[in-house]
């Protein structure tokens, strides 16, 4: 079975029917660029796996998502996009914002520990961060506020470094 789902037109029928529920063989075959023997294949052992069901109306052969279907298509939607961008759907990976907020909360727990203890890696860390937050160009105000929060706290956690 593991066999099927690492192929790529049996992903993108699954795909496809999860933004769909229900469609014809042929037009699966069409919107994956497969040929319809090969697609009509897949299908028979997609069906036997109970992920995909079938019902024949006139001449014409619909497919659906079982539940089991659904909850496949839905996992693999996640794995594809976090292949191809590096996170989960519907987290905004571009958001500067989002980015910033982040930055910030690591700086925050970073200047809890330099209270508590500094350690060598603690200058490093700020350094990265300081890095990491100079590449990013805000355009909305509130993310130019949040860099200047940033880069404020970046020197009260350099201060307590030093001394």
């Amino acid at each position: 079975m593991q066999d099927i789902f690492f192929q790529e037109k049996s992903k993108l029928i699954l795909l496809s029917l999860a933004k769909n529920r229900r469609k014809s063989i042929s037009d699966v075959a069409s919107e994956v660029r497969g040929s319809y023997a090969h697609i009509y294949n897949l299908i028979k052992i997609l069906e036997g796996q109970d992920i995909l069901e079938t019902e024949k109306k006139g001449r014409t052969k619909y497919i659906s998502l079982t539940d089991k279907g659904e909850k496949l298509a839905e996992t693999l939607r996640e794995f594809d996009s976090i292949l191809r961008t590096g996170v989960k759907p519907g987290f905004s990976k571009n958001s500067t914002v989002e980015k910033l907020e982040r930055y910030k909360n690591a700086l925050m727990s970073l200047q809890r520990e330099v209270g508590k203890k500094p350690l060598p890696k603690h200058p490093r860390l700020l350094g990265r961060y300081r890095s990491l937050v100079r590449r990013l160009r805000p355009r909305s105000k509130e993310g130019r506020k949040l860099k200047a929060e940033i880069n404020e706290l970046i020197g009260v956690i350099e201060t307590t470094l030093r001394g």
